[in-house]
């Protein structure tokens, strides 16, 4: 490595490695940057406030990796990449952005991981710990990355999700409470398999003081690494501290223990696989001192996020809603059995090389026409199309048209992909908001025309 090149590399310059820049910066580190195509926005970024940054991009300088003594790498890069196996066999520290945080966090940390509805579970338990007088600062993998939420007066607790991307690169943050939501079949192309996966998002029990886990399922059942456990699950609690659903009086109730807290109909989030995010995020709750009965009632406020099962209109009575976000079949079913009668399924984009046959049940079941459109919609109706009117689109534009042709009154039409966005998107929120716009114009069009009636 060149003498004019610190010793310390951030490896790619996406929003993590802006904000790892701007941390050492702020720390008057020195370091330099490389990303294999930095777009050069985030290059004018970078250099507003250090203009004297070195940026190096193309194709890795192995010696320059082989010469640094610490290499902060950024999620989108694994570990495999030859410039990390230079920096690794050199005997450089490689780590994530989660592990400079751990050294610098002064305040409890709340993680939450898994394969669905992390980002509901860490936002729904930021809102409980606030509802309780906390001062929370909420990210990771979502909003703001983790090392931005490090600024000065410290609040009273950090709620981190956290991706299997993270964790790989990520040794000693011990958390307060770590929940663990479930792990099914994701990111094998980067893992090389579902165990290694799964070994990957168990990181986060490492040293924590309690461990929250889903009864439900067996593979995120914590090993001896946490010094305590708390169980959720859709069935009655089995002890005193854990939490479940319990059927009283006609209705179902979330539970902690035999107590009841609240019934599930009362909950703004639809869907049962809610009621589950619901009780992992009491039981993170309790991990800082907030009362279950005080969580309870903060509960029936939190209306979800954006592209996660959202209603985002209703007109010629059909009700329409934005899943974006269920990138994956377990996610997809899940919204599915969220209502009580089968609807019009819009679905497709890049298939994470999962097994679509294992959801064929439950699309047929679940769904009266399936509307599929991008890389995966031909193998998906040779998987699932023989239980269902099935219609290929080429783009979201006529995906929507289609769907509302086929919807009739009553139904429910359900953006819930099932695939990852990158077919034809730059992300998931990208193809929720498309999706958003053509119901949109849609909506004008239904308004206008009962306005001449």
């Amino acid at each position: 490595m060149p003498a004019s090149i610190p010793r310390t590399l951030i490896a790619g310059l996406g929003v993590t490695g802006l904000s790892v820049a701007h941390y050492l910066h702020g720390r008057r580190e020195p370091f330099a940057v490389w990303d294999a195509a930095p777009r050069p926005s985030a290059v004018a970024e970078l250099q507003k406030n250090t203009p004297t940054v070195t940026v190096l991009a193309g194709e890795p300088d192995l010696d320059a990796f082989a010469m640094a003594d610490t290499v902060i790498v950024s999620p989108g890069i694994p570990l495999q990449h030859p410039a990390l196996q230079a920096a690794y066999r050199a005997g450089a520290q490689v780590y994530s952005d989660i592990e400079l945080f751990a050294h610098e966090a002064n305040a409890p940390v709340l993680g939450v991981t898994g394969s669905n509805g992390k980002s509901t579970v860490a936002r729904l338990a930021a809102h409980l710990l606030e509802a309780g007088g906390m001062e929370v600062r909420c990210g990771g993998n979502l909003g703001e990355p983790a090392l931005s939420l490090l600024r000065e007066p410290a609040p009273d607790a950090y709620v981190l999700e956290l991706s299997s991307f993270q964790l790989e690169a990520t040794e000693t943050l011990q958390c307060q409470a770590a929940c663990l939501l479930n792990v099914s079949p994701e990111h094998l192309d980067r893992h090389g398999s579902f165990e290694a996966y799964r070994d990957i998002k168990h990181r986060l029990y490492r040293g924590a003081a309690t461990a929250v886990f889903n009864r439900n399922d067996l593979e995120t059942r914590p090993g001896v690494t946490a010094r305590s456990t708390v169980s959720f699950g859709l069935d009655a609690p089995i002890r005193s501290d854990d939490y479940g659903l319990r059927e009283h009086a006609g209705a179902w109730w979330l539970c902690h223990g035999h107590r009841r807290l609240l019934p599930c109909d009362e909950l703004a989030l639809v869907g049962r696989h809610n009621c589950a995010n619901a009780l992992a995020a009491l039981a993170l709750a309790e991990a800082l001192g907030v009362a279950p009965e005080q969580a309870a009632d903060a509960l029936r406020e939190f209306s979800g996020l954006p592209h996660r099962l959202q209603r985002v209109a209703s007109f010629g009575g059909v009700e329409w809603y934005n899943d974006s976000k269920a990138t994956n079949l377990d996610s997809m079913q899940a919204a599915l059995a969220a209502f009580d009668r089968p609807c019009v399924l819009i679905a497709g984009g890049r298939s994470k090389q999962d097994d679509l046959r294992r959801a064929a049940a439950g699309v047929a079941r679940r769904t009266r026409a399936l509307v599929l459109f991008g890389e995966a919609a031909e193998a998906m109706a040779a998987a699932w199309g023989a239980g269902a009117q099935v219609c290929i689109e080429p783009d979201m534009a006529a995906a929507v048209a289609q769907a509302a042709a086929l919807a009739q009154t009553g139904d429910r039409v359900l953006l819930s992909p099932g695939c990852a966005s990158f077919d034809q998107y730059d992300n998931f929120e990208a193809r929720g908001d498309d999706f958003v716009a053509q119901v949109r114009v849609l909506e004008e069009q239904h308004a206008r025309a009962s306005a001449r009636v």
